[in-house]
């Protein structure tokens, strides 16, 4: 009954956003917006993008903020205003305007709206945003100066991370990118971050592929600014980070048949290679996976320490650091087993970048 009356407290405040007048409109490729993550400019004043855990961000002045975006299916995002979370945020289907918020005080706000759901649930078009009469949108400020980029599968995509049921079969409404390990870990170390993941995918093959070696995996997808379409190509000179950290190889392992392990390596050094020619001599952190068998520790392991490169760092995550069922849902971590991973990984890097570890990550 509370959660049917704060939906119906909810549908009241926007239908009376709705009838408000709001006159000022932005488009989304405005270079006031800051966009994290990879998205394309279509030219026509709309961005559009599918990864998991694109998040935007700016300041903007008046007590109403609207958004105009549609999708080719359904995506969640997590809206936040002030830095406080207010809301989940379904975009789904043909373009319409969607209330942020309304009645927000004078004064200059902060809005950030984070894409929980992976590339699968569709791709999201943003045409502009609305502000109430008068009202301007402005830079954000205050961001982070490190970066980071995160090479991975369904755990990096936060898959089953909203349930605390083992056993529960796959839901968009379960799965959140911005309590996976990798999001919690980056904002432990108060760093940007970009996540190039996608459920069920490898190195060399893919989950549930009758070939050894799947034609289209995760080497490939790495050049692109969509996840779920080869072109366009990403531009790499449009972010770069301060460190990679690839968390890839379940999949590769979980079904028959399996690719050899030189087969892996061989496919693994590739994939390092790829990132070596965009990023340059930047640290890169090869995780193993606390999902995984042995074979994947191993092979992971040998590609990364047998490269004789002095920026590449093996990192194992042992499943013993996870607890079932406690830790688990849908078959993955869920946000308790991502804090504890997240704890794991980010002293790593804070030791190898330098940085100071922060408190924020959990928020």
């Amino acid at each position: 009954m509370k959660k049917l009356l704060s939906i119906l407290s909810l549908a009241a405040v926007l239908i009376l956003c709705e009838q408000r007048a709001c006159s000022m409109q932005y488009p989304a490729d405005s270079d006031k917006i800051t966009y994290t993550g990879r998205v394309v400019k279509t030219g026509d004043g709309s961005v559009s993008f599918d990864w998991s855990g694109v998040y935007l961000r700016f300041r903007f002045t008046g007590d109403r903020l609207a958004m105009r975006a549609g999708d080719t299916r359904s995506n969640y995002y997590l809206l936040f205003i002030d830095g406080k979370y207010v809301r989940e945020i379904n975009i789904r289907g043909e373009e319409r305007l969607i209330e942020l918020g309304c009645d927000l005080g004078a004064g200059v706000h902060r809005a950030m709206l984070y894409k929980r759901t992976e590339a699968g649930e569709g791709t999201t078009t943003i045409r502009g945003f609305t502000l109430a009469d008068g009202g301007k949108i402005l830079a954000w400020t205050g961001a982070p100066t490190r970066k980071i980029e995160f090479i991975g599968d369904s755990m990096t995509c936060g898959f089953g991370s909203e349930t605390t049921d083992p056993g529960e079969e796959y839901t968009a409404e379960t799965e959140n990118a911005y309590h996976s390990y990798a999001s919690v870990a980056a904002r432990l170390l108060n760093a940007d971050y970009t996540l190039i993941a996608h459920s069920g995918q490898g190195v060399v093959r893919n989950y549930g592929d009758s070939k050894r070696a799947s034609d289209y995996t995760m080497r490939q997808r790495f050049f692109t600014a969509y996840d779920q379409n080869p072109d366009p190509k990403w531009d790499f000179s449009l972010w770069r980070p301060d460190a990679v950290v690839i968390n890839l190889g379940t999949n590769d392992f979980s079904t028959s048949p399996l690719p050899s392990a030189a087969e892996f390596i061989k496919g693994y050094r590739e994939l390092l290679s790829s990132v070596r020619k965009a990023y340059g001599e930047i640290p890169i952190f090869c995780l193993s996976s606390p999902m995984s068998s042995r074979t994947q520790r191993e092979c992971v392991e040998k590609a990364a320490t047998e490269s004789n490169d002095k920026n590449m760092f093996f990192i194992p995550m042992y499943s013993y650091v996870l607890h079932y069922p406690d830790d688990y849902g849908a078959g993955h971590p869920n946000s308790k087993g991502h804090q504890k991973l997240a704890m794991l990984l980010a002293p790593y890097i804070s030791s190898v970048m330098g940085w100071t570890l922060g408190a924020n990550g959990f928020n």
